[in-house]
């Protein structure tokens, strides 16, 4: 996501960042995977961020449990506010 920021988010918004086949993995992994990718984020200048849409890809996949979208949530309002 920093790569595609870095080279087109100063012209456009980019909407993604989390796959959706995530959200089928144990909280733990997910939890983990979620703060390394916001991390990474939150490492670029808040310029560079400006355009950034937090996104699911291609949406919630059906055998996702509600659990893992209620983690993804909050861990990205605890990052992100």
């Amino acid at each position: 996501m920093v790569e595609v920021l870095r080279s087109q988010g100063a012209r456009w918004s980019v909407q993604g960042n989390i796959d959706p086949q995530w959200l089928l993995l144990p909280a733990a992994d997910l939890e983990r995977r979620l703060r390394d990718c916001f991390t990474r984020l939150l490492e670029q200048p808040a310029a560079l961020r400006a355009g950034w849409v937090c996104g699911l890809g291609h949406g919630v996949l059906q055998a996702t449990p509600e659990a893992n979208v209620r983690l993804a949530l909050r861990i990205q309002r605890e990052m992100f506010g």
